[in-house]
């Protein structure tokens, strides 16, 4: 019984901490999309062609690296 008190008030700490991280990921998923539909449109305005596949994907890994994500 000594050890079930310890368990309830860590409890709700533990969804809490949960709550948050969450919250935060769902966020961060949030700014990656759009930061990907915004590099998608710099790349494909810089290199309009299909020939130039190469050079548009490097725009675009550029610009979700300056934004803050992994390509």
């Amino acid at each position: 019984m000594k050890y079930a008190h310890k368990y309830l008030f860590a409890l709700p700490v533990v969804l809490s901490v949960t709550s948050f991280v969450l919250q935060a990921s769902a966020q961060d998923t949030a700014g990656r999309d759009a930061a990907i539909g915004r590099c998608i449109r710099v790349a494909h305005l810089q290199y309009p062609n299909e020939e130039q596949q190469i050079q548009r994907a490097d725009v675009y890994k550029a610009c979700m690296v300056a934004a803050g994500y992994q390509p």
